[in-house]
């Protein structure tokens, strides 16, 4: 089968997760070690690359949703089903995710129009990624209060 068949066969939501996997992760990561490191980058492995750069983005998604979905039980007053768990860590991962994607670019094109350097880049990114925390933390405890008459957690 080639790979034009098995993109056809691909359902919506499935294609949504990879489109986001590749414009908040594969994308800026890949910039990233192509601005920071252009020999690493072109001697590289794909493999390799692919890993490296899921590390070097993943933590402006996965720490806020994290905390949002370790927090969630503790501002919720009635007992939360593995449900309402699953839709928080869904659309926090898909929030973050565009997050992650916009603040990653800004910063490899402030990097490249300022000639930051790696310390900067760290500093500017863990900045984001403390206000992206500040905001699912303030989130989380919204949605957890909000409820519908049926005792489900409106998406917010």
């Amino acid at each position: 089968m080639n790979i034009a068949q098995e993109l056809k066969e691909l359902n919506l939501r499935t294609s949504v997760i990879l489109a986001a996997l590749f414009c908040a992760f594969l994308g800026p990561g890949a910039l990233l070690i192509l601005y920071f490191d252009k020999e690493l980058f072109l001697e590289i492995e794909t493999t390799k690359l692919i890993l490296l750069s899921f590390g070097i983005a993943s933590p402006g998604v996965v720490i806020p949703v994290a905390i949002g979905v370790l927090l969630f039980p503790l501002f919720h007053k009635e007992n939360v089903t593995t449900q309402e768990l699953r839709v928080i860590a869904t659309l926090g991962f898909f929030r973050h995710s565009f997050n992650n994607a916009v603040v990653l670019y800004g910063i490899v094109f402030l990097a490249y129009s300022l000639t930051l350097s790696i310390p900067y880049f760290l500093r500017l990114y863990g900045y984001c990624i403390g206000i992206g925390l500040i905001f699912e933390v303030w989130r989380v405890w919204q949605v957890s209060r909000t409820t519908v008459p049926g005792g489900a957690v409106t998406t917010g």
